[in-house]
């Protein structure tokens, strides 16, 4: 068991796109929306997301602020509260450091919109390769 517990901590760990904690460097500047893709945005509002927070984390409240004036869906999971969010926590980011982030199957850790977006997009792209698929196997 604590084999594949490793394999898993691996895994989770080669695809951590980020390391930037709370009160690390500020996020690269926000990336503008190109006219003609509502489409996108749209579908982007659509995939969920899962912030780990703590409440006293300052680019926490300002990833909430990000989030929200976008119009993402997302929940919030305080991991000082929340025992099992802690777990989580620890075996993808053994640092700790907050925000971290669930996006489509995706983890981000530190809020840089940039990079939150790219991975929004590729969620984006992956429901729609996944329903081309469905459809042509119909």
């Amino acid at each position: 068991m604590a084999h594949t517990g490793k394999k898993i901590r691996a895994a989770l760990l080669a695809v951590l796109p980020s390391l930037v904690g709370c009160g690390a460097a500020e996020p690269a500047a926000e990336v503008p929306v190109v006219a003609g893709d509502a489409e996108l945005e749209a579908d982007m509002r659509g995939v969920p997301i899962v912030m780990y927070m703590a409440r006293w984390c300052p680019v926490c409240q300002r990833a909430r602020g990000w989030l929200r004036d976008g119009g993402y869906q997302f929940v919030e999971v305080d991991v000082e509260s929340d025992a099992r969010a802690a777990a989580v926590l620890a075996i993808v980011n053994p640092r700790g450091s907050v925000p971290m982030f669930e996006i489509g199957g995706q983890v981000v850790i530190g809020f840089d919109p940039r990079l939150i977006r790219l991975v929004l997009e590729r969620a984006v792209a992956r429901r729609a390769a996944r329903a081309d698929q469905w459809v042509a196997a119909q």
